[in-house]
Protein backbone atom coordinates (compact mmCIF):
# COMPACT_ATOMS: atom_id res chain seq x y z
CA UNK A 1 0.00 0.00 0.00
CA UNK A 2 0.96 3.61 -0.61
CA UNK A 3 0.30 6.95 0.47
CA UNK A 4 1.91 10.31 -0.73
CA UNK A 5 4.69 9.98 1.59
CA UNK A 6 5.77 6.62 0.28
CA UNK A 7 4.52 7.79 -3.20
CA UNK A 8 7.12 10.59 -2.52
CA UNK A 9 10.11 7.94 -1.72
CA UNK A 10 9.76 5.49 -4.43
CA UNK A 11 9.95 8.74 -6.95
CA UNK A 12 12.91 10.83 -5.15
CA UNK A 13 10.97 13.73 -4.96
CA UNK A 14 9.11 15.73 -2.23
CA UNK A 15 5.49 15.15 -1.15
CA UNK A 16 4.52 18.42 -1.44
CA UNK A 17 4.51 17.33 -5.67
CA UNK A 18 2.74 14.46 -5.48
CA UNK A 19 0.06 15.95 -3.41
CA UNK A 20 -0.18 18.41 -6.34
CA UNK A 21 -0.09 16.05 -8.86
CA UNK A 22 -2.90 14.08 -7.04
CA UNK A 23 -4.81 17.64 -6.89
CA UNK A 24 -4.75 18.33 -10.33
CA UNK A 25 -5.11 15.32 -11.56
CA UNK A 26 -1.80 15.85 -13.74
CA UNK A 27 1.00 12.88 -14.95
CA UNK A 28 -1.74 10.85 -15.15
CA UNK A 29 -1.75 9.84 -11.45
CA UNK A 30 -4.47 6.99 -11.10
CA UNK A 31 -7.36 7.96 -8.29
CA UNK A 32 -6.73 6.13 -4.67
CA UNK A 33 -7.90 3.15 -3.90
CA UNK A 34 -9.32 4.33 -0.85
CA UNK A 35 -9.62 7.51 1.52
CA UNK A 36 -8.71 7.44 4.91
CA UNK A 37 -8.86 10.38 7.24
CA UNK A 38 -4.95 10.51 6.48
CA UNK A 39 -5.28 10.68 3.45
CA UNK A 40 -5.56 8.79 -0.12
CA UNK A 41 -4.03 5.31 0.04
CA UNK A 42 -3.39 3.08 -3.43
CA UNK A 43 -2.88 -0.54 -3.57
CA UNK A 44 0.44 -1.54 -5.34
CA UNK A 45 -1.11 -2.72 -7.75
CA UNK A 46 -2.65 0.55 -8.86
CA UNK A 47 -0.04 2.82 -8.42
CA UNK A 48 2.73 1.15 -9.31
CA UNK A 49 2.37 0.38 -12.86
CA UNK A 50 1.63 4.44 -12.77
CA UNK A 51 5.14 4.59 -11.04
CA UNK A 52 7.41 2.73 -13.81
CA UNK A 53 5.49 4.38 -16.43
CA UNK A 54 7.47 7.60 -15.45
CA UNK A 55 10.56 8.53 -16.72
CA UNK A 56 13.37 8.16 -14.38
CA UNK A 57 15.12 10.75 -12.65
CA UNK A 58 18.33 10.56 -11.87
CA UNK A 59 18.47 10.47 -8.04
CA UNK A 60 21.71 13.11 -7.62
CA UNK A 61 20.49 15.20 -10.37
CA UNK A 62 18.40 18.64 -9.49
CA UNK A 63 16.79 19.58 -12.50
CA UNK A 64 16.60 23.29 -13.80
CA UNK A 65 14.54 25.81 -12.47
CA UNK A 66 12.33 26.85 -15.51
CA UNK A 67 11.10 30.80 -15.89
CA UNK A 68 7.60 29.50 -15.67
CA UNK A 69 8.34 27.98 -12.21
CA UNK A 70 9.84 31.57 -11.62
CA UNK A 71 7.14 33.30 -12.54
CA UNK A 72 4.82 31.06 -10.69
CA UNK A 73 6.29 31.34 -7.85
CA UNK A 74 6.22 34.97 -7.64
CA UNK A 75 2.51 34.94 -8.54
CA UNK A 76 1.97 32.81 -4.92
CA UNK A 77 4.08 35.08 -3.30
CA UNK A 78 2.78 38.28 -4.27
CA UNK A 79 -1.03 36.49 -3.80
CA UNK A 80 0.05 35.69 -0.24
CA UNK A 81 1.68 38.91 0.55
CA UNK A 82 -1.32 41.11 -0.92
CA UNK A 83 -4.02 38.82 1.25
CA UNK A 84 -1.22 39.24 4.05
CA UNK A 85 -1.65 43.44 3.20
CA UNK A 86 -5.47 43.44 3.67
CA UNK A 87 -6.84 44.94 6.91
CA UNK A 88 -8.30 41.87 8.32
CA UNK A 89 -6.88 38.78 6.44
CA UNK A 90 -9.11 36.02 5.61
CA UNK A 91 -7.31 33.19 7.43
CA UNK A 92 -9.34 30.42 4.99
CA UNK A 93 -7.21 32.22 1.53
CA UNK A 94 -4.11 32.70 3.56
CA UNK A 95 -4.25 29.37 4.72
CA UNK A 96 -4.47 28.30 0.96
CA UNK A 97 -2.39 30.62 -0.03
CA UNK A 98 0.27 29.30 2.13
CA UNK A 99 0.06 26.09 1.04
CA UNK A 100 0.01 26.86 -2.63
CA UNK A 101 3.37 28.61 -1.50
CA UNK A 102 4.56 25.46 0.32
CA UNK A 103 3.76 23.16 -3.01
CA UNK A 104 6.84 25.29 -4.35
CA UNK A 105 9.19 24.42 -1.83
CA UNK A 106 10.74 21.78 -3.48
CA UNK A 107 12.19 23.95 -5.84
CA UNK A 108 15.16 25.03 -3.59
CA UNK A 109 16.94 21.61 -2.69
CA UNK A 110 20.28 21.70 -2.82
CA UNK A 111 20.80 24.84 -5.02
CA UNK A 112 24.33 24.91 -4.43
CA UNK A 113 24.76 21.88 -6.76
CA UNK A 114 22.00 22.49 -9.67
CA UNK A 115 23.68 22.07 -13.25
CA UNK A 116 21.06 22.29 -15.71
CA UNK A 117 23.83 20.50 -18.68
CA UNK A 118 21.91 22.58 -21.71
CA UNK A 119 23.18 25.40 -20.91
CA UNK A 120 26.48 27.78 -20.87
CA UNK A 121 28.48 28.01 -17.77
CA UNK A 122 27.46 31.82 -17.46
CA UNK A 123 24.11 30.43 -17.70
CA UNK A 124 24.60 27.22 -15.27
CA UNK A 125 25.98 29.95 -12.63
CA UNK A 126 22.57 32.27 -12.87
CA UNK A 127 20.34 28.83 -12.58
CA UNK A 128 22.38 28.24 -9.22
CA UNK A 129 22.03 31.83 -8.45
CA UNK A 130 18.11 31.26 -9.02
CA UNK A 131 17.86 28.22 -6.75
CA UNK A 132 19.72 30.32 -3.74
CA UNK A 133 17.60 32.95 -4.59
CA UNK A 134 14.25 30.89 -4.49
CA UNK A 135 15.36 29.55 -0.98
CA UNK A 136 16.00 32.74 0.31
CA UNK A 137 12.35 33.87 -0.70
CA UNK A 138 10.42 30.75 0.52
CA UNK A 139 12.14 30.73 3.83
CA UNK A 140 9.31 32.84 5.16
CA UNK A 141 6.99 30.78 3.76
CA UNK A 142 9.03 27.14 5.42
CA UNK A 143 8.97 28.43 8.60
CA UNK A 144 5.32 29.61 9.29
CA UNK A 145 3.19 27.03 10.94
CA UNK A 146 0.51 25.45 8.93
CA UNK A 147 -1.92 26.54 11.13
CA UNK A 148 -0.74 29.82 11.60
CA UNK A 149 -1.95 31.88 14.48
CA UNK A 150 -1.55 36.40 13.99
CA UNK A 151 1.61 36.60 15.41
CA UNK A 152 2.73 33.89 12.74
CA UNK A 153 1.09 35.49 10.01
CA UNK A 154 2.60 39.30 11.09
CA UNK A 155 5.78 37.22 11.22
CA UNK A 156 5.20 36.07 7.94
CA UNK A 157 4.31 39.34 6.63
CA UNK A 158 7.46 41.03 7.45
CA UNK A 159 9.39 38.33 6.21
CA UNK A 160 7.81 38.67 2.70
CA UNK A 161 8.00 42.19 2.31
CA UNK A 162 11.90 42.10 3.59
CA UNK A 163 12.59 39.74 0.82
CA UNK A 164 10.88 41.72 -1.88
CA UNK A 165 13.82 43.28 -3.04
CA UNK A 166 15.28 39.21 -4.05
CA UNK A 167 12.20 38.46 -6.14
CA UNK A 168 12.33 41.79 -8.21
CA UNK A 169 15.99 40.75 -9.08
CA UNK A 170 15.18 37.05 -9.59
CA UNK A 171 12.61 37.89 -11.93
CA UNK A 172 15.07 40.71 -13.73
CA UNK A 173 17.15 37.65 -14.35
CA UNK A 174 14.37 35.56 -15.46
CA UNK A 175 13.44 37.75 -18.08
CA UNK A 176 17.61 38.33 -18.77
CA UNK A 177 18.32 34.17 -18.84
CA UNK A 178 15.25 34.18 -21.22
CA UNK A 179 16.62 36.54 -23.26
CA UNK A 180 19.60 35.20 -23.89
CA UNK A 181 18.23 31.62 -24.31
CA UNK A 182 15.49 33.34 -27.14
CA UNK A 183 18.74 35.02 -28.88
CA UNK A 184 21.36 31.71 -29.19
CA UNK A 185 18.22 29.27 -30.18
Amino acid sequence: MYGIAEIADVLGIGRQLVAAWRRRGSHGMPEPDAELASGPIWLGGSIEPWIDSLPARPSSAVPPVTDAEIRRLARRLLRLLTLLLEERPRHQLVTRAIAEARELLDLAPEAATARTGRAGPDQEAERDDARRSIAVLLEPVRRVRLQPTGDDLAELRTGLVAVLPNLVELLDRTVHIGDSQAASG
